[in-house]
């Protein structure tokens, strides 16, 4: 058991050198393997090959394997040209676009360019997915650029299978930029929308708060309103019970006062019916007639 365990830590400690190798070959030897491509197509293009002479040319132009020389790379695009190899005029054409910028006269160019990059021509498939890249002739689209270079890499392009892969990884990182764009937008939205939210809540509550307030302060004028009103019922009925009273009490006094009043009439009319008695009691009689008052 314990030599199958050791057998097996062998196998993945070789295993992880042998990644880590092939990891870091390419990156050693990456400018070595382009510097051996740009000398066999120089030897191929000082040789007479229209094709090595346009990939020599575009070496140029790109700094691969060689420092970049734009006059070196219009030198052997114009060789390639003049052995009918169509794709290095573009090229040329390319190049004076990317410098002066693009003319009314270079419509007609983009169209030939569309047309041929349609009729299967690797090298054309290739170019124009580099306009696209850089907006250069089109307007700028990344994804026709990457199905142009796609295209051109199943016909067997080697540059445009590497302009594929950096692409795709630029591509890559615009995706995530953008993504990280829209979180971030998003977490802004949501950052203000419970901001907005939270001051929503803050004025409800503070307008509830007023409104209590409002409330109360209706309430404590009303009983103030009402403890005022009650004051002045009570006030009322206060003076009302005092004018009855004097009412009563005035009324007792003039009954009292004509009550002194009747017995005083009826005293005097007493005292008048006495006299009148007495005088008619003085007339009466036969002594009568000797009164003067009763003649």
């Amino acid at each position: 058991m314990q030599a199958v365990i050791g057998t097996v830590r062998k196998f993945v400690i070789i295993f992880q050198l042998s990644v880590s190798c092939l990891l870091f070959v390419p990156t050693v030897n990456a400018a070595n393997i382009d510097s051996r491509i740009f000398n066999f197509q120089q030897k191929m293009a000082n040789a007479g090959n229209a094709k090595a002479q346009f990939k020599l040319a575009y070496m140029y132009e790109t700094g691969r394997g060689v420092n970049r020389d734009l006059a070196a790379a219009r030198k052997w695009y114009s060789k390639s040209l003049n052995q009918k190899f169509m794709a290095a005029g573009h090229r040329l054409t390319f190049l004076d676009v990317e410098k002066s910028g693009f003319l009314s006269k270079h419509r007609s160019w983009v169209n030939t360019v569309i047309r041929d990059a349609n009729n299967g021509d690797d090298n054309v498939m290739f170019l124009l997915a580099n306009m696209y890249e850089k907006g250069i002739g089109v307007k700028s689209d990344l994804k026709k650029a990457r199905h142009y270079y796609q295209r051109s890499t199943a016909k067997g392009n080697a540059d445009a299978e590497s302009r594929l892969f950096a692409l795709d990884q630029h591509m890559r990182k615009v995706l995530a930029a953008k993504d990280k764009q829209r979180k971030l937008e998003q977490a802004r939205k949501k950052a203000d929308a419970e901001k907005l939210a939270k001051q929503k809540r803050k004025e409800k509550l503070k307008a509830k708060q007023a409104s209590i307030k409002n409330k109360k302060t209706k309430i404590l004028k009303a009983e103030k309103e009402k403890q005022r009103l009650h004051a002045e019922r009570k006030k009322l009925a206060d003076e009302r019970k005092k004018l009855a009273k004097m009412k009563l009490e005035l009324a007792k006094k003039r009954a009292s006062q004509k009550k002194a009043e009747q017995k005083t009439v009826i005293a005097e009319t007493k005292a008048n019916k006495s006299e009148d008695e007495f005088e008619a009691d003085l007339c009466t009689g036969k002594a009568a007639r000797f009164r003067t008052q009763c003649n």
